[in-house]
């Protein structure tokens, strides 16, 4: 695994940031094997957005202020297949653990999924990452709580919790200190050096919750499920870490498929406002696109250009980088239909402008 660590400076524009995007453009890193250590940086900082996996493996965006829905997509997977949902600290996307075996990597743009690895029948329904980008998850097959590496599935056991079967999803606050819903229908803490558990309190109702999540301000988020005899009901409510009370914001709406209801919850950041998530994205293309080397040469020499610009703390040089950023789209309007297919080079474009419009409104 490929890995580039830089310090995060929250006091001015990451510069630098860019410039390591950049750099693994030109240097020609896939973006499967590209690791980014940000210390002490989460991506959900400045304009999170909630997400929810629904019973029917859709992708949601969900308004924390009303419940209102929003569809991205379909996942693609059976009913209930994925029943965990946590954000990758490298890169800010969505992470799942499709049962039995496969670790998946959602886009949470287009809810696109793509295998990070197939491993064994592990069972999880619970996954989040710790402030240190380790992934923690309980798995209700073995009833236990491990370390996983997504991209190996390789599983470092911490310890049995043979009082809970189920859990309704894992959440880290800011403090590292991970909260579960058990058995749908209480909320405790669990110490992940032993795996031991205090518990906090029973929901009221006590039935059905299952899913938590913190956003960047530890408010904690649930969702509970009802069944009526009109349908199913799927509320979405505030939790109160200290006692479990909950407080009600609204019923969800906005599903595609009737009697559908969000099972897990996870804060990301827009992935259409998200610098971060568009440069991967960039990233993605390129190299998705088998280019030939000439024409590859030529895009890499327009993105050095952004990349000098960008490489120093002065935020002006964003005029320098956009520039670049619109030498290269030139070239790829140049190679259009030529060594790009038109729908490549539309691709190529669209990604390139959105990026001159984060780097023009910083």
């Amino acid at each position: 695994m490929f890995s580039l660590t830089f310090p995060y400076n929250p006091t001015r524009t990451p510069c630098k940031f860019w410039t390591t995007i950049l750099r693994s453009l030109l240097s020609g890193i896939a973006l499967a094997t590209l690791t980014i250590g940000l210390n002490n940086y989460s991506h959900a900082t400045s304009n999170q957005v909630l997400y929810g996996i629904s019973s029917n493996q859709n992708l949601y965006k969900i308004d924390i202020d009303t419940g209102t829905a929003t569809f991205i997509g379909d996942l693609g997977f059976n009913q209930n297949a994925a029943v965990s949902l946590a954000t990758i600290p490298a890169n800010g996307n969505l992470l799942t653990f499709r049962r039995p075996t496969q670790f998946i990597e959602i886009n949470q743009a287009n809810a696109n999924a793509t295998v990070l690895s197939d491993t064994v029948n592990f069972g999880i329904d619970g996954l989040s990452f710790d402030s240190n980008g380790t992934l923690f998850g309980f798995s209700s097959l073995t009833d236990d709580l491990a370390k996983y590496d997504p991209s190996t599935g390789q599983k470092t056991l911490i310890g049995s919790i043979p009082s809970i079967t189920f859990t309704g999803g894992l959440t880290f606050n800011s403090w590292n200190e991970l909260f579960a819903i058990k058995e749908s229908s209480s909320l405790i803490k669990i110490n992940t050096s032993d795996s031991s558990i205090t518990s906090i309190g029973d929901f009221t109702p006590r039935n059905t919750w299952l899913g938590i999540a913190f956003d960047e301000h530890d408010i904690l988020y649930a969702v509970r499920r009802e069944y009526t005899s009109t349908g199913i009901i799927s509320e979405l409510h505030t939790v109160d870490v200290a006692n479990a009370q909950t407080q009600l914001i609204g019923q969800i709406s906005g599903f595609v498929q009737s009697d559908d209801s969000i099972i897990r919850l996870a804060f990301a950041s827009d992935a259409n406002q998200d610098p971060t998530l568009l440069l991967n994205d960039l990233v993605t293309q390129v190299m998705m696109i088998n280019t030939q080397k000439g024409i590859s040469n030529s895009l890499d020499a327009k993105l050095s250009s952004a990349l000098n610009a960008l490489d120093d703390t002065n935020e002006s040089n964003n005029a320098g980088a956009i520039n670049a950023l619109k030498a290269f789209i030139n070239t790829v309007q140049a190679q259009s239909e030529k060594q790009l297919t038109i729908e490549e080079a539309e691709a190529l474009t669209q990604s390139a402008l959105q990026l001159i419009e984060i780097l023009a409104n910083p």
